[in-house]
């Protein structure tokens, strides 16, 4: 007997396409739009620099004393939403036997 759940998505996604990109979309795409901008240079060392925090607060005994002021969680735009409880949704019991057979019951 196998039980199974899922988690109800808290992040609404109903705005991305379930069609598949062909190969010549991707190829359309303008390089600039694929490479790192200053923007995301300074946020990539931002976020470098928080990480960079952590461990030393974790390594290093003298820098205990300033644990306090250090970012253990760094927000993004889904901070807000991604910080509540799942909801889990349960399926039917599905027994083994029934997972190798064409007929499974969800």
């Amino acid at each position: 007997m196998v039980q199974a759940y899922a988690a109800l998505d808290r992040i609404n996604t109903l705005h991305l396409s379930d069609e598949p990109s062909s190969p010549d979309d991707i190829l359309n795409i303008p390089l600039h739009k694929l490479l790192p901008c200053d923007l995301d240079e300074a946020d990539l060392r931002s976020q470098m620099t928080v990480l960079v925090e952590r461990i030393l607060c974790k390594r290093i005994p003298f820098f205990t004393e300033v644990e306090d002021e250090v970012l253990w969680h760094i927000p993004h735009e889904y901070t807000q939403v991604s910080s509540k409880k799942s909801q889990l949704v349960g399926f039917k019991l599905i027994y083994k036997t029934s997972l190798y057979s064409e007929k499974q019951e969800f």
